[in-house]
Parts: structure tokens; C-alpha cells; sequence
């Protein structure tokens, strides 16, 4: 839980895992930890549109869209396609490094009683987003930045 010092307590926030074909997303409500919510595989134009009613129905104030860049730091070929996504969102947005996140939510499921001890494939991009908010709320950076450049 985050405090009421930190710079997005009280803020309703919204991460996203970018993917071709799937696109996770979590949802930070105030005074909860980050909750996956499950999209269904659509393409990018069409989460769009997913995307924006969610922003709306739950008053989301800022997204946080997971940045695939290679574990030395430098952009992956997804790098820009997620940033040129990231341009048509519409509120405040803050990248995050999602390095590894899908492998940390794949080990995160097969470890807890939450997931059954199983993987499941429709749900990792999901717990990846979570990942991914967590990743940005206890990143040391200040709000509008993330932790990439």
C-alpha cells in the first residue's frame, strides 16, 4: 500500500503491457494494491477504444505503459512501436522498464496459491502489468518521468 507521502497515493492509475496480440493491463484503485485486469487478445486500434471507456468508467488519471528495452537499457524493435502507441493515449503517461516482467509474472503464477500453481497464458500479460505498476510506484523517480528515458 502506498502512503499518503507518496507522490501517487490517492491517484487512480492504469498499467498496461504492450503486445501484438495480447495487452495486459492493472488497475491501481486508491487504498488497494494493483489489481490485473484481463483484456481480450485485440488488436492496438481496437484496445484503443477498450483502453479510453476504461479510463473513463474508472476515472484513471494516469498510464503507465511497460517500455520493452533490452536488459542493457537499449530499445528492442517493440521500443518504438510501443512508444508510437503510447503517443495516442490521451492523459498523463509515464514508461516503465518491463524487462522481464513476462518471465516474473510466468514464476509469480507457478509459486502462488492465487494462480493454482499454474501458468496460465491468458492471464501472464496481465500479472505483468501488475508487475509493471508496482515496478513505477516504488521506482524512485518523480511523477511524469518512470524509470526510462
Amino acid at each position: 500500500m502506498l502512503t499518503p507521502s507518496h507522490p501517487y497515493y490517492g491517484l487512480s492509475l492504469l498499467a498496461l503491457d504492450y503486445g501484438t496480440k495480447h495487452m495486459g493491463l492493472a488497475h491501481l484503485r486508491v487504498g488497494t494494491d494493483p489489481f490485473p485486469l484481463l483484456l481480450p487478445p485485440v488488436g492496438a486500434g481496437e484496445a484503443l477504444g477498450e483502453i479510453e471507456d476504461i479510463i473513463d468508467r474508472e476515472s484513471i488519471q494516469r498510464i503507465v505503459l511497460g517500455l520493452p528495452l533490452r536488459l542493457n537499457g537499449t530499445p528492442s524493435p517493440m521500443t518504438n512501436r510501443v512508444r508510437r502507441f503510447g503517443e495516442k493515449i490521451k492523459i498523463p503517461l509515464s514508461f516503465q522498464d518491463e524487462a522481464l516482467s513476462s518471465q516474473e509474472a510466468k514464476e509469480m503464477m507457478e509459486s502462488s496459491p492465487k494462480f493454482n500453481f499454474k501458468f496460465c497464458p491468458r492471464r501472464v500479460h496481465s500479472v505483468a502489468a501488475s508487475i509493471i505498476l508496482q515496478d513505477f510506484l516504488f521506482s524512485s523517480s518523480p511523477p511524469g518521468q518512470g524509470n526510462c528515458p
